[in-house]
């Protein structure tokens, strides 16, 4: 047998305290100051039960609903928690749930239920019996293997006191780039990736840069783009822009996605052409992740395309760029970035290897295969695909976080999360396959370019 605790350990709030919860009883049952008085009553002695009464004694709730409330209240803390997946997998059929909590046992029972525990489990809940290291000495006589919580004395100074193997687990608290965000101004964009990181039992470093780092700074580009495009139709280009994609359509508003390679651009380019207005809407604002702009000069002399790169690579002298080639920001000012962006926006599928036409206006892809192992690409787009299905949660929250940052702050944000990214370096050591992929890429897109100069200058 082992024991744990239950909050912060086996699961986790997702405004990590009451306070958002005692707020929406506040709004909803119409009760001036309760986020202010609730907590008076909870002296560490009175059980949930109690703590309803004496609210009701001091005046702060009012009697004939009382019980709503109070029901409420465990209606929201239910709502309001998620597993702490890593813990939750390491409970067995007898292990013993220890918590110092008001809520009563069935309660608190019926919350880890609902967060997923699917084991046989007894549940000991007292008021302070942790603290004060009597449940210690009623185990002591048949000792837990472990103990494992994430209050310092409680979970662990105190079980070790008395000769039990205590654990602490401090994950529940913010990383630092999860404080990063907090202090910027972006508390909700931050709970998100907590959450998120939370509910994964098994984190590699693909998926702790993916969700940190590069899933920050998606919705921060994603923002600095809403307030460029004039309302215009936007199309993600694929396809390092598939998660851009993916969050703007479930978070902003409509938006479109179209598979691209600089490989038909130059082997096919006139096909290339009629390939992005059938799979465009008109007006549309093309968005690419990253660019030289030549590639969309040697477009240009087949058609117009209004296109918006989030990163210029000015590192490359482009002449006479057009007057549809915009963007956000460029290498001289946020800093050189290189394949590890790529990686971590790689999409579900290979680039356009060629295309096809059937008929007159029928044009088919043909996709190479993927340059990533399966793995790869589902750490990098689990947490995108994650906030996706969080979005109820904190959709509204983040937009409206996001709105409050000025142009200059986003700015700085986009330099500090792509600088984070490109420094991860490492994460190329284990990707021999993908490089060598990428090196033929380029030396195809390096013929085709050369064909297309002969062929202009004979």
């Amino acid at each position: 047998m082992n024991t744990f605790d239950v909050f912060d350990t086996l699961i986790a709030r997702r405004y990590i305290t009451t306070h958002e919860v005692w707020k929406r009883l506040e709004v909803e049952f119409n009760l001036p100051n309760f986020v202010n008085t609730r907590q008076g009553p909870d002296d560490g002695s009175r059980s949930f039960k109690q703590i309803y009464d004496t609210l009701v004694q001091q005046g702060i709730v009012p009697g004939h609903i009382r019980d709503t409330i109070h029901d409420r209240e465990i209606e929201l803390e239910i709502e309001t928690t998620f597993p702490v997946q890593e813990n939750i997998d390491k409970v067995e059929d007898g292990d013993l749930l220890i918590s110092d909590m008001y809520l009563p046992p069935e309660v608190i029972l019926q919350m880890v239920r609902a967060a997923g525990l699917e084991k046989q489990v007894t549940i000991y809940q007292s008021n302070a019996d942790k603290g004060n290291g009597s449940v210690w000495k009623d185990l002591i006589k048949n000792p837990p293997g472990y103990h494992i919580g994430d209050n310092p004395h409680t979970d662990y100074s105190s079980p070790i006191a008395a000769g039990i193997n205590g654990v602490l687990y401090p994950g529940t608290a913010f990383t630092q780039p999860e404080s990063f965000l907090n202090n910027v101004g972006l508390m909700h964009l931050a709970l998100l990736t907590r959450e998120i990181r939370l509910r994964e039992s098994e984190h590699d470093d693909y998926f702790n840069v993916a969700n940190q780092i590069n899933l920050p700074l998606l919705f921060v580009v994603i923002e600095q783009l809403r307030r460029s495009i004039d309302n215009r139709p936007i199309t993600f280009l694929g396809r390092d822009c598939q998660l851009m994609w993916k969050l703007y359509l479930e978070y902003f508003g409509v938006a479109y996605y179209m598979p691209f390679s600089r490989k038909i651009a130059y082997s096919q380019p006139e096909l290339a052409a009629r390939y992005i207005k059938s799979h465009s809407p008109a007006n549309t604002v093309i968005v690419d992740i990253s660019s030289t702009g030549k590639t969309w000069k040697h477009m240009n002399q087949y058609g117009s395309f209004d296109v918006k790169s989030v990163i210029y690579s000015d590192s490359e002298e482009t002449t006479n760029l057009p007057d549809t080639f915009s963007y956000l920001t460029k290498n001289s000012v946020c800093g050189e970035t290189n394949l590890i962006l790529e990686i971590m926006n790689c999409a579900d599928h290979g680039y356009i290897d060629s295309l096809t036409a059937i008929g007159n206006k029928l044009i088919k892809a043909n996709y190479a295969e993927k340059e990533l192992p399966d793995e790869i690409i589902n750490a990098v787009q689990s947490p995108v695909n994650a906030a996706i299905g969080l979005s109820k949660f904190y959709k509204n929250e983040i937009s409206a976080e996001l709105n409050r940052r000025s142009d200059a702050e986003l700015a700085t944000l986009f330099d500090q999360l792509s600088a984070t990214i490109c420094q991860q370096n490492y994460l190329l050591d284990d990707l021999i396959d993908f490089n060598e992929k990428e090196t033929e890429y380029h030396t195809q897109i390096i013929q085709a370019r050369e064909l297309i100069n002969n062929a202009q200058n004979s």
